[in-house]
C-alpha cells in the first residue's frame, strides 16, 4: 500500500468537510458539505466531476431551507441512477430535529429530496446489496438506539429494525459492503464511557441481517468507510483516527487493509492534521482513490489521494 499521488481539489468555502465519492458513467463523483465551520448550521452539499480523476469539474451546490445539510454520501443504484443522501438538521424548528433525504440525478438534473428514514433517526450512508439499499441509522434527540434499515429500489419504501445489542451504548457512524453470497461487513464507530473503551468494531451478519457478530478493532475511529480489496479476500478502510482517545487532537486521516477479522495488516497515514479525515473510497482496478478534508495547513481544504495496492 503505496500513496502516489495526492492533489488539494476544493477549498472555495471557510470549511469544505464530510467527503464522499463514486464511480459513475465513467467518471468520478465527489460530494461534501460546505458551511462557515464544523458545527456551524448553514451546511449546503457541493458535488464534483471528474472524467480521470485529476481535474474535477464544480458540479453544483444542493441546499434545503432552513436546513443545515450533514454528511453526504453517493451511490448507484441496480438502475443505474447516481443517488445523494444526506441530514438535514432544522435548527429553527422546535423542537429541532433532524430528517434524512434522498435525491436523484435524473438526465444531469437533481431529484426534490425525498425522506428514506423516520424522523430524528441519522441514516448514515446506504449500500446496495441485489435490488435493496441498506444502512444503519442512529437515533438523535428525541429518539435514540441504533436500526437497520431495508430501503426499496425506489426509495420510496422501507423498514427499519433495532439492534439492540447497543441499547445504552452511543454507536453511530459506519461503512458497510456484502459478499456475493449476502455476507454483509460493518465497519462501526461507537463513542462511550471510559473514552479509552471507544473503540472501532468490525461486525458481521448473514440475510436477513438481525444477528451480528463483532470484533474490537482496538481503537478509536471517526467518519468511517469500508470497501472490498481487488481481490475481495481482505477489506480497505478510512477512517479518522486520534493520538488520544480521549482527546480530539491530535487526529489523522488512515487508510488500512483489514482481515475478515478486523485485523489491521498494513496501514498508511494521509497527509491530515487539525479537523479532518471523513474519507470516501472507490476502487480503479489495483488503484484506491480517497478523498477527504483536512485543515492541517490552516485552511479546511478537500484532498483526493491515489493509493497503489500491493
Amino acid at each position: 500500500m503505496k500513496e502516489i499521488k495526492l492533489t488539494s481539489i476544493w477549498q472555495a468555502s471557510e470549511h469544505n468537510a464530510f467527503t464522499d465519492l463514486t464511480r459513475f458513467n465513467e467518471a468520478w463523483w465527489c460530494t461534501f458539505r460546505e458551511a462557515e465551520s464544523h458545527n456551524s448550521t448553514d451546511g449546503t452539499l457541493r458535488l464534483l466531476k471528474s472524467s480521470d480523476g485529476s481535474r474535477w469539474q464544480d458540479m453544483g451546490c444542493l441546499r434545503i431551507d432552513n436546513a443545515d445539510l450533514r454528511d453526504p454520501k453517493l451511490s448507484v443504484s441496480p438502475s443505474n441512477q447516481l443517488i445523494l443522501i444526506a441530514t438535514a438538521y432544522y435548527t429553527n424548528a422546535d423542537p429541532k430535529y433532524r430528517q434524512t433525504f434522498a435525491w436523484r440525478n435524473k438526465q444531469g438534473e437533481w431529484s426534490e429530496p425525498t425522506p428514506i428514514a423516520e424522523q430524528s433517526h441519522w441514516l448514515w450512508r446506504i449500500t446496495w446489496h441485489q435490488d435493496k439499499a441498506y444502512g444503519l441509522a442512529y437515533g438523535t434527540r428525541p429518539k435514540n438506539g441504533l436500526h437497520w434499515y431495508e430501503i426499496s429500489p425506489s426509495l420510496d419504501s422501507y423498514k427499519s429494525r433495532r439492534v439492540t445489542e447497543f441499547d445504552g451504548n452511543y454507536v453511530n457512524e459506519h461503512g458497510l459492503v456484502f459478499d456475493e453470497q449476502g455476507t454483509a461487513y460493518c465497519l462501526l464507530r461507537r463513542d462511550i464511557t471510559p473514552p479509552e473503551s471507544s473503540t472501532g468494531l468490525l461486525g458481521t451478519s448473514k440475510p436477513p441481517y438481525d444477528q451480528w457478530q463483532w470484533q474490537d478493532l482496538g481503537f478509536r475511529i471517526g467518519g468511517p468507510e469500508l470497501v472490498w480489496a481487488p481481490d475481495k479476500k481482505t477489506l480497505l478502510a478510512g477512517y479518522r483516527r486520534h493520538e488520544d482517545p480521549s482527546q480530539w487532537l491530535p487526529q489523522w486521516t488512515e487508510i488500512a487493509e483489514l482481515s475478515l477479522a478486523g485485523k489491521v495488516l498494513q496501514s498508511i497515514h494521509l497527509e491530515s492534521g487539525g479537523d479532518c479525515s471523513y474519507p470516501g473510497l472507490a476502487l480503479d482496478q489495483q488503484t484506491l482513490k480517497a478523498v477527504y478534508y483536512s485543515s492541517h495547513d490552516g485552511h479546511c481544504k478537500i484532498y483526493c489521494s491515489d493509493i497503489e495496492m500491493g
